[in-house]
């Protein structure tokens, strides 16, 4: 968060307590950032998939392969290695303090419940597995991995 490298600031965490902290500065502060650290962290997302989303966010293209980075660049995605994180809701946020009316709000919630039915869904076709510790989101085709059962924790 800015702090100094000094042993006086720093402080010895396990790999889970790393992500908890990450957790909670993500939920406190919503950087982009430490969602995508907790993620990695914690195992609920895969390396490579940390490492596109991590690209995504700014940096770390030097990671991703040729093809990878081309496919983010035609996703309108930026490949510059501009600070990690992203800006707070207060920071260069042209709604700061803003708020829709109570009538927008409800067209918005008309509209996305039109535009989210069935195959418009974007879980439509998926599932969440765990091993009761992993979760991963699957296709349905009716087989699961060894060891592994419907639903998460």
């Amino acid at each position: 968060m800015g702090g100094s490298d000094d042993p006086n600031n720093l402080v010895l965490l396990s790999v889970e307590e790393h992500a908890e902290a990450h957790r909670l500065l993500f939920e406190k502060h919503g950087y982009q950032a430490d969602r995508c650290a907790w993620k990695g962290l914690s195992a609920l997302i895969g390396k490579e998939d940390f490492l596109v989303e991590r690209a995504r966010l700014g940096g770390l293209t030097q990671y991703l392969s040729k093809d990878e980075q081309s496919k983010l660049i035609k996703q309108g995605q930026s490949l510059s290695n501009k600070k990690w994180g992203g800006s707070t809701p207060k920071e260069g946020n042209g709604f700061y303090k803003k708020h829709h009316t109570p009538e927008s709000k409800q067209a918005m919630r008309e509209k996305n419940k039109i535009n989210s039915k069935g195959s418009k869904n974007s879980q439509f076709g998926t599932m969440w597995i765990t091993n009761s510790t992993v979760n991963k989101k699957i296709k349905k085709d009716g087989s699961l991995p060894i060891g592994f059962t419907k639903g998460r924790i």
